[in-house]
């Protein structure tokens, strides 16, 4: 059994399991636009990158692993959806907007303590009711509909 985890820009681990039996098969930097990471029998090729134009971010990356019995798997996760959230600070109406995107999305707020304010779901516009919350800073997390998180967005309310 494999088990990626994946940091863009920070640190890579990977590990192998043979016979239930766990080897580290390396930890090392990575470079967030790609590469490949050598270890003994194994090796790991990635590509990524992170676009950001200001209002929104496209997280893209590609994991491509070979196993000690030779057979490869390709893990492709792509977020490839533009998210503007705005007004940003905010007084009442909280906009999030998806373009070139029919799927349906989770969205949470969460104040500065963690705690879960609200959630919903959306597919390309969704217009959030901010007035009802203090003036502080709220976290808004996007999910897909798999449940993993695609954005998430720091939002100061006025």
């Amino acid at each position: 059994m494999k088990k990626i985890i994946l940091s863009i820009g920070a640190t890579l681990l990977l590990f192998a399991g043979v016979n239930a039996q766990n080897y580290s098969v390396g930890q090392t930097s990575v470079n967030a636009f790609g590469g490949t990471v050598v270890n003994g029998d194994y090796s790991m090729q990635y590509s990524g990158g992170i676009s950001f134009d200001g209002q929104s971010a496209v997280n893209r990356y590609t994991i491509l692993t070979i196993d000690d019995e030779g057979t490869s798997g390709i893990t492709n996760e792509q977020f490839d959806i533009s998210l503007i959230v705005y007004p940003n600070p905010t007084t009442d109406f909280l906009t999030l907007l998806i373009e070139e995107s029919s799927d349906q999305f989770t969205f949470q707020i969460f104040d500065i303590n963690g705690r879960e304010l609200s959630s919903g779901e959306f597919s390309s516009t969704m217009q959030i009711n901010m007035s009802k919350y203090q003036s502080s800073t709220y976290f808004i997390k996007v999910l897909d509909k798999n449940k993993q998180q695609v954005k998430e967005f720091k939002v100061i309310k006025k």
